[in-house]
């Protein structure tokens, strides 16, 4: 099965795609058909790109979940905001997605099956219910992201995702403020049938959502691993978890040849002719030094990340 990054990469590429199809622009004043139904599908795509962030923010957290509770760590040795929002926040979202059932018997179901996952924290095998974060509303905010990152003890954590993406190089540009005008962009589509999104705000939107997305699972990974194997120290929230925290690396291509390299060192770790051969070696390496390895074309654009 895709995971949250998988489908949230194939879906952004292929909204990129659509972008450079001369259906979704204006022509000339007098094509009026034309225009009006460019002006239809840059709102479908305005709508579809965030749904597609919405959905990796939510998936990977889930993802996140599910590791924490396989990893047999004890459910009291989750910081207090985790253990609130899974056991006590979590009903808000229940009752929500309930009311979206037929009839009162699948209600009933649901319910049952919801709460049982939720009780499972009273065993030492327990799983973490996947409506905890970003199913209390119909769509995500910013304030979930914040929230979702503090309970894994980060704070200020749209400054530190922007700084992280100012590291990296993908954008300087505030991250909060990205998500807050793509998200009213799609509220704006999604409810304004005589909206007109333009173009370039859709182009731009394909490197912010890749740097809030990319952003928020090295920041969210570098904890969960933070989390499971230094629990105490984690617990204690005596060390502090922001861009610096993060150890990048990278996979470009240089002089015809694909390296791979480490932030802050001028030489390549390893080289090859074939980028497919690189990948297999370093991968499983950059994996268990926990570094964030970040993936480039051959026109230097990120076009893939492993945490």
């Amino acid at each position: 099965m895709p995971t949250a990054k998988q489908n949230f990469l194939e879906r952004l590429f292929i909204i990129e795609k659509t972008l450079s199809t001369p259906n979704i622009r204006d022509g000339l004043p007098t094509q009026t058909e034309h225009n009006n139904i460019a002006r239809l599908l840059r709102n479908g795509l305005a709508v579809v790109g965030f749904v597609a962030l919405e959905d990796f923010i939510k998936n990977r957290t889930i993802e996140i979940l599910n590791e924490i509770a396989t990893s047999h760590i004890p459910f009291s040795n989750l910081t207090e905001d985790l253990r609130f929002y899974s056991i006590v926040d979590v009903l808000k979202s229940v009752m929500r997605i309930a009311n979206f059932e037929s009839n009162r018997i699948d209600k009933i179901s649901f319910v049952q099956n919801e709460t049982r996952i939720i009780s499972s924290s009273l065993n030492p095998s327990y799983d973490l219910n996947k409506y905890t974060f970003g199913f209390s509303n119909s769509n995500i905010n910013k304030d979930e992201i914040r929230k979702i990152l503090k309970a894994f003890n980060i704070s200020d954590s749209w400054n530190k995702q922007t700084a992280l993406a100012s590291i990296i190089g993908i954008t300087s540009l505030p991250l909060e403020n990205s998500f807050t005008n793509a998200a009213s962009r799609r509220h704006q589509a999604a409810h304004d049938t005589s909206s007109t999104i333009p173009i370039g705000d859709l182009i731009q939107y394909i490197n912010e959502a890749i740097a809030i997305a990319l952003t928020f699972d090295a920041l969210l990974s570098h904890s969960k691993t933070k989390l499971i194997n230094d629990n105490t120290a984690f617990l204690s929230n005596t060390t502090i978890i922001d861009q610096n925290s993060i150890t990048m690396s990278f996979i470009k291509k240089e002089t015809n040849r694909w390296k791979y390299k480490r932030r802050g060192r001028l030489n390549a770790v390893k080289t090859e002719t074939d980028k497919n051969n690189l990948l297999t070696t370093v991968v499983p390496i950059s994996q268990a030094n926990n570094e964030c390895l970040i993936i480039y074309d051959e026109s230097n654009k990120i076009i893939n990340w492993y945490t």
